[in-house]
């Protein structure tokens, strides 16, 4: 007895396979920096409570500086650009290559 809930449906050969998980992710290269931002910029705060509470054996001023400005905010800058900049002239969206090299 088969049941046609049970067939899988054939697909075309001629028709492309599905993109990767990095072609998709190169599409919108906002999904992953946004996220990964959000998780630099807890870090970089955190590094206060851990000072206050004598976990540190170093100062975090200058550590807060930089990952506050240059990971946090490159994420956010990366990630906007990278989906909104091609939208905006027409272009085409990053590769794969060049969103790994972002990230």
């Amino acid at each position: 007895m088969s049941l046609p809930v049970f067939k899988l449906p054939r697909r075309n050969p001629a028709q492309p396979a599905a993109p990767g998980i990095l072609t998709r992710l190169a599409a919108e290269p906002f999904r992953l920096l946004f996220i990964s931002g959000a998780l630099w910029s807890i870090i970089g705060v955190s590094l206060w409570p851990l000072w206050y509470a004598q976990k540190l054996l170093f100062y975090p001023g200058l550590t807060h500086a930089r990952i506050m400005i240059e990971v946090f905010g490159g994420a956010f800058v990366a990630g906007f650009l990278g989906t909104a900049g091609p939208r905006m002239v027409s272009a085409s969206g990053l590769s794969s290559l060049e969103f790994a090299a972002l990230f």
